[in-house]
């Protein structure tokens, strides 16, 4: 797998030396994956991780502990943690669009702004779509 993703961002440019990227951290396997995968090619691409997480505001505790994991895994592997708290079901109601496309939003303006604030970078999230 890891030659793979290798192969990728250097056939397609996806990442340049120093880019900050940012990883969207939910901390189930997906984006776990990812971001080890990552942490495997740091060094041959020359970029810097930066953990990003966003706690939607729907799960509770669950979404607290989730939000604690990848705390913690960030720390343990001496990442930057970032994190945002946000109430995606009143966001959605209030912009009338579905609660998917609020977290989606919610999601990237933050990655955004973290990549406003630490410079040039990109944004690698583990979802499908």
């Amino acid at each position: 797998m890891i030659s793979k993703v290798f192969n990728n961002i250097k056939d397609n440019g996806l990442i340049k030396k120093d880019d900050n990227i940012v990883v969207g951290v939910s901390g189930g396997p997906d984006s776990m994956a990812l971001l080890y995968a990552l942490l495997e090619l740091k060094d041959a691409f020359g970029f810097n991780i930066l953990v990003a997480h966003v706690n939607h505001g729907v799960r509770g505790e669950d979404a607290l502990s989730d939000q604690l994991f990848v705390e913690k895994k960030a720390r343990d592997l001496n990442l930057p943690y970032f994190f945002k708290n946000v109430d995606m079901n009143g966001y959605a109601k209030i912009n009338k669009i579905s609660s998917e496309e609020a977290g989606r939003e919610l999601r990237y303006g933050f990655f955004k702004e973290i990549l406003k604030v630490q410079g040039e970078g990109k944004i690698a999230v583990a979802h499908n779509k």
